[in-house]
């Protein structure tokens, strides 16, 4: 299976496709994403947010827009700019080094785990 990476901005993005018997820790951090495996349409999509594009971020119960979880996080005009995200079909599962989306995250009945890692170049 190995691992697939990707270039975005200052960083790239490893992606590894494993068993949940191979996650040790949940807290991974943020520059590491946690995604249940068949949860997911592929193919993957990364790129720059957009206006419209919402989430439900990890924690939480409720629809955020990413505009409104970047101006929360105190995020310049310029940083929000630059900011990337993991799409899956239609749906936004990780502002890539911010937050997962909850409907992606994996739970007890996870078997397989879809882990991205950002790394800043």
């Amino acid at each position: 299976k190995g691992v697939a990476r990707c270039y975005i901005g200052g960083s790239v993005l490893y992606f590894e496709y494993c068993n949940i018997d191979y996650i040790d820790t949940l807290d991974q951090g943020d520059n590491v994403a946690l995604l249940d495996a068949d949860k997911l349409k592929y193919p993957l999509r990364v790129r720059r947010w957009q206006e419209g594009d919402s989430f439900i971020p990890f924690g939480m119960m409720g629809r955020k827009k990413v505009s409104d979880f970047l101006t929360d996080r105190k995020m310049s005009v310029v940083e929000k700019s630059r900011q990337f995200v993991l799409v899956s079909g239609d749906d936004v599962v990780w502002v890539v080094g911010r937050r997962i989306d909850d409907r992606y995250a994996i739970t007890r009945k996870t078997e397989n785990v879809f882990r991205v890692v950002r790394d800043v170049l």
